[in-house]
């Protein structure tokens, strides 16, 4: 289900976000996604519940529980352990 949620990016978004973003992976029910820039990751950031309401349609509600933006270049991020 989780693979699905990666799936249902561009539908999720829409074209022009999928454009400027890259789905990395899912960690833990969380979907990491590289963002084009800071502009963008701030919108995004700040349009997180909708997405991620958009996300249960494609891949079951409570199987992506957050989204972790990153800048994309530090995709090196993507999965480390926070502290």
């Amino acid at each position: 289900n989780e693979h699905r949620g990666m799936l249902g990016w561009r539908e999720s978004v829409g074209e022009t976000v999928a454009r400027r973003t890259e789905t990395l992976g899912v960690r833990r029910g969380t979907l990491w996604v590289g963002v084009e820039n800071s502009v963008w990751m701030q919108e995004l950031s700040a349009r997180r519940k909708e997405i991620l309401e958009r996300l249960a349609t494609y891949a079951g509600r409570g199987t992506i529980r957050d989204i972790r933006f990153v800048m994309k270049g530090s995709e090196g991020d993507y999965g480390k352990e926070e502290g």
